[in-house]
């Protein structure tokens, strides 16, 4: 893999690491910066509840996304070039890939595979597995976007 490429790719493969990405670990910060404005109304039930997703986090096995993202460096067409990597062009065919319910499976089951663990459970049900590790990303985002809606 060239260089360019290479470089994006480590980019997401560390959003893969930590199992969310730079937009998910700002929404948590500006939470709890919330749930701590007020001294005399500190909700530390919020505050756990954020933590504990936080902690979760580290153990999700991969969700869809990182798949996406990561394939994205790896496969390109014939309009990119093979040395470097747009951003938005590739969010923008990330978006095309999804509307492709066979191209998952299909992603998972290319090279990607020894990148990302997916464990026993995955080998049985791919599809139904990966649905529940987004479901459980989407609790976690909705908590998040719950809290920053009361911003003042």
């Amino acid at each position: 893999m060239a260089t360019g490429r290479a470089l994006c790719a480590i980019t997401y493969y560390e959003e893969f690491r930590m199992r969310c990405d730079h937009s998910y670990l700002e929404k948590h910060c500006r939470a709890i910066d919330i749930l701590l404005s007020d001294p005399k109304k500190i909700m530390v039930g919020q505050i756990a509840i954020l933590h504990e997703n936080l902690k979760e986090r580290v153990h999700l096995a991969p969700y869809p996304d990182h798949i996406y993202k990561l394939a994205s460096v790896m496969f390109y067409d014939e309009t990119e070039s093979p040395f470097s990597y747009d951003f938005r062009y590739n969010l923008e065919k990330i978006k095309r890939w999804k509307e492709d319910p066979e191209l998952l499976p299909f992603l998972v089951n290319t090279p990607l595979r020894e990148l990302m663990p997916f464990g026993e459970h995955a080998k049985h049900n791919l599809e139904t597995f990966l649905q529940l590790k987004e479901a459980e990303n989407q609790i976690h985002l909705r908590k998040l976007d719950e809290i920053l809606s009361q911003t003042p």
